[in-house]
């Protein structure tokens, strides 16, 4: 769009990956920090220089609790409820936080508050009480840890790889 604010004429576009489109499209080969769109505003014959809007990409985290392969799939088939948000298969494209990197990952307790006390209201996260129960959220949970495992062991792979390009 373009707009005029005392008699300055401005561009304004949307760039970058992110905003819905990343929430629906999250099977980003490797995923990058920074992959939020932003709306980026342009004065005509402005010299502003960019911000860097790169964001800290967290480790995956993975507790050492296990679950019944059961459990896992049980998860994995309840995880459509999040899949909307936090994207299909647990693939997060950074725009809503990946919840296999999640700290709240690694205490049923911390991942309880989120989930069903609704402890992220205020970031936009519902509170699924009473329309989930309690053993499902921890089915998903370890559904959740599961991915993480694979996603840390993938990025493991990658970083040996390219350490074996480098040599």
């Amino acid at each position: 769009m373009t707009y005029a604010v005392g008699g300055e004429q401005y561009i304004a576009v949307v760039a970058g990956f992110g905003g819905s489109n990343a929430l629906h499209a999250p099977f980003a080969i490797a995923p990058k920090v920074g992959l939020h769109g932003r709306i980026l505003a342009f004065k005509l014959d402005g010299r502003a220089v960019l911000p860097d809007n790169s964001r800290p990409l967290l480790p995956p985290n993975v507790p050492a609790q296990t679950w019944p392969a059961e459990t896992v799939s049980r998860g994995a088939a309840l995880y459509g409820n999040c899949a909307a948000c936090h994207g299909f298969g647990t693939y997060a494209a950074n725009v809503i936080p990946d919840l296999r990197r999640s700290p709240m990952l690694s205490v049923k307790s911390a991942w309880d508050a989120v989930v069903l006390g609704g402890a992220l209201a205020d970031k936009g996260m519902p509170n699924w009480t009473g329309r989930i129960a309690a053993e499902d959220v921890e089915a998903i949970r370890a559904y959740v840890v599961d991915r993480a495992r694979q996603l840390r062991d993938d990025e493991a792979a990658a970083q040996a790889a390219a350490k074996a390009r480098d040599r």
